[in-house]
């Protein structure tokens, strides 16, 4: 079924008959007559070229337009398939594995053990240091220094003998509660105490029940105290603390600790000293401290 040509389409027809005419005029000239059998054939010649060229350029253009689809599909960016393990496998598989490195010999205890220092944070060191004095085992009081422990100079053994009662007559004789260094926290004039752990004193039995009452009800007890300059000092309290988090006690020595003793004596840090026990003619107890340097 034929198409119906509209009105415009007609006029653009006839309007290039026209021109063809007048082409065909020029071509031949004006004083020839008419041959509407040739003028026919020359009109239809040209419409076949005119065909071609339309023909030509509709394929030059889709060419352009297919260019132009392959450089701007060339342009964008690819992504990169991945690899699935199957892939990884079979590739790791196909390239040879290198022999296994030979185990290096094992160091010795000393050396693995300076090795583990070395790697372990300073703030972790501080922590272990602080914490130390609470959680090494008990040696019978003595934590630093010599063992056995020296005894008692005969100075310092000669103001007990005359503070207490005779040896027959005595309730305990003198006892060495601890012997360890002096820490910074026991130098310190902000904490002002003394500290000797549970765990580390040689026994806490040198307390009667009474005064193992007044500590627990936190009171505290005053105690005489001899200094490492053999010099008395009665202005000490002794107490019990039990540290938050952590199931130990500790005996405290404290109140006039930093004034009274720490600068009387200059005691400094890493210092190793004894303290020992005894009670006096009226059974209170008594500290007297020993400076080992």
């Amino acid at each position: 079924m034929k198409k119906k040509m509209t009105n415009e389409k007609k006029i653009e027809l006839l309007a290039w008959v026209c021109s063809e005419v007048l082409s065909y005029d020029e071509y031949y000239g004006t004083d020839h007559h008419y041959d509407h059998q040739h003028l026919a054939s020359f009109i239809k010649e040209k419409h076949r070229n005119i065909d071609l060229i339309k023909e030509l350029d509709h394929q030059s253009h889709q060419q352009s337009e297919e260019r132009k689809r392959k450089a701007l599909f060339l342009s964008l960016p690819i992504p990169k398939r991945r690899r699935s393990t199957r892939i990884a496998i079979r590739s790791y598989r196909h390239h040879q594995l290198p022999p296994p490195l030979p185990l290096p010999s094992p160091l010795p205890e000393e050396e693995t053990n300076i090795i583990l220092k070395s790697r372990t944070p300073k703030r972790h060191r501080i922590v272990k240091f602080r914490r130390q004095i609470q959680h090494e085992p008990c040696k019978g009081g003595i934590i630093n220094g010599p063992d056995p422990p020296p005894p008692l100079s005969e100075e310092l053994a000669q103001i007990i003998r005359t503070m207490t009662l005779p040896d027959h007559q005595q309730q305990s004789p003198v006892k060495l509660v601890i012997q360890r260094k002096l820490f910074q926290s026991d130098t310190q004039p902000n904490l002002n105490r003394l500290q000797m752990p549970l765990k580390q004193i040689s026994s806490d039995d040198f307390l009667n029940d009474d005064e193992k009452n007044k500590i627990n009800q936190k009171e505290g007890i005053k105690v005489r105290f001899i200094q490492p300059n053999l010099e008395e000092e009665n202005d000490l309290t002794l107490t019990r603390w039990k540290y938050k988090g952590e199931n130990s006690l500790c005996y405290v020595l404290n109140k006039n600790w930093y004034r009274g003793v720490v600068q009387k004596n200059r005691l400094k840090m890493g210092q190793i000293v004894q303290v020992w026990f005894f009670r006096d003619k009226d059974g209170s107890p008594c500290f007297a401290m020993v400076n080992l340097g």
